[in-house]
């Protein structure tokens, strides 16, 4: 195959990837210490910003851009380690309502600055400027895509 030059493009998505993959790595080592995955993690997390009644199965899948096959094992095994429970939606009988328990809301709050400390390990040679920079740059690549 002939030498090609890789475009920016394609570059700067190797970069993001990259990034990604390296923080990810670093939050689930710290997570795993915690015993949680950082897909749980994440189903934790947006509980704890969610009002007392929870969240609908639908909506927790949405906010974590994920099927709602994907929220029913991770729920699951949220409910069995004692984190979460599932219950009747006071507002439509057919729907089930996610919640926190007391651990699961303890759990949360416990982890949610070792997450913030490995971002800010990871982040940590940017400045705030350079953040919002980067974060402005990101949302625009978004909206001018084809």
């Amino acid at each position: 195959m002939p030498d090609h030059p890789i475009p920016p493009a394609t570059r700067l998505w190797v970069s993001v990837a990259r990034t990604y993959r390296h923080v990810s790595r670093r939050q689930a080592r710290a997570l795993a210490e915690m015993g949680l995955s950082v897909p749980q993690f994440d189903v934790l997390a947006t509980l704890v910003r969610s009002p007392e009644c929870g969240l609908r199965m639908g909506e927790l899948s949405e906010r974590l851009l994920v099927t709602e096959g994907n929220v029913t094992g991770l729920v699951s095994r949220l409910e069995s380690a004692g984190l979460a429970r599932r219950g009747p939606d006071p507002a439509d009988a057919r729907a089930v309502r996610v919640q926190l328990t007391e651990a699961g809301r303890a759990r949360a709050q416990a982890a949610v600055p070792v997450v913030e400390a490995e971002l800010d390990r990871a982040f940590g040679g940017l400045s705030e400027a350079e953040m919002r920079k980067v974060q402005r740059l990101l949302r625009r690549a978004r909206r001018e895509g084809p």
